[in-house]
């Protein structure tokens, strides 16, 4: 088995693919390959680790950890230790993604309703005068709105009996 600093090649391998995935979404490449390594790991990892394994700076692993804690993607093992603290994998598989869209695709959604909102304002007069269409922005308002809606709707599914889903709420075991 090819290995580098320590992490099989397969491994990896696959945290890039998982990085390539999440950066998709609009996170970090880094993020999505920290979080693979960490969760494919047997036990917690400290940001020591995760520097000397990946070859990564210590600010940039900092950076990476730090937003994967705020959205719930991973957790402190011991939250109130500070020096060498190790982080797991959250679980939940839905409770990161419901958690992802509350946190940030449901907040873009709301900003651009505000923007809308702000746009109708101005009036048909307006608009027009400065060559824009009314039609359009009440119908760009109303895209939104539908959008929300379908965002709420998924996240409301957390509610029902996802069979296959379900399981994924919980960690597979090492």
């Amino acid at each position: 088995m090819n290995e580098t600093k320590g992490i099989p090649e397969p491994v990896l391998a696959m945290s890039d693919r998982v990085g390539e995935f999440i950066e998709y979404w609009g996170f970090k490449h880094v993020e999505g390959k920290i979080w693979a390594v960490i969760f494919l790991s047997a036990e917690p990892r400290d940001m020591t680790y995760l520097t000397e394994h990946l070859g990564l700076s210590k600010a940039l692993v900092s950076m990476a950890v730090a937003r994967l804690v705020q959205f719930d993607v991973i957790k402190p093992v011991h939250p109130d230790r500070q020096r060498y603290q190790a982080y797991e994998a959250n679980p939940n598989v839905l409770e990161v993604i419901f958690n992802v869209l509350r946190s940030r695709e449901r907040v873009m959604l709301s900003r651009i309703q505000t923007a809308a909102k702000e746009l109708a304002v101005l009036g048909e007069a307006k608009l027009k005068e400065a060559g824009y269409s009314s039609t359009r922005v009440t119908f760009l308002a109303l895209m939104v709105k539908v959008a929300a809606g379908v965002l709420d709707s998924t996240m409301s599914l957390r509610a029902w009996d996802l069979g296959l889903l379900k399981k994924l709420a919980f960690a597979p075991k090492p």
